[in-house]
């Protein structure tokens, strides 16, 4: 009998297991959320941050990308962009000591 009970207990297919499941969603959610509404609030996003985050919600929910994939284009983006600003930097500051020295 109490073999039974632990199977019934393990299977799939019980229903308060599913309804349990199906009532801790929204917590998991509400849980997950709210410190990522402080954390937006906190920090001065900038407009195309706001197009990274959209655009990234956009692939992951409706066109099923794997975040795996996001997360690794905009590592790739971001090294680019450090890569094109440290480069711009250099090129400013050989110009500023090329106009020092005339």
């Amino acid at each position: 009998m109490e073999n039974n009970i632990d199977n019934q207990l393990l299977e799939q297919d019980n229903e308060y297991v599913i309804k349990a499941f199906k009532g801790i969603r929204p917590v998991v959610v509400a849980l997950i959320g709210m410190p990522m509404i402080d954390m937006i609030k906190a920090t001065k996003m900038k407009w195309w941050s706001w197009i990274i985050v959209i655009a990234s919600m956009t692939l992951v929910c409706f066109l099923k990308v794997s975040p795996i994939y996001i997360l690794i284009c905009v590592i790739v983006m971001a090294a680019f962009i450090s890569w094109y600003n440290n480069r711009q930097m250099k090129i400013g500051g050989d110009k500023e000591s090329e106009e020092g020295r005339s």
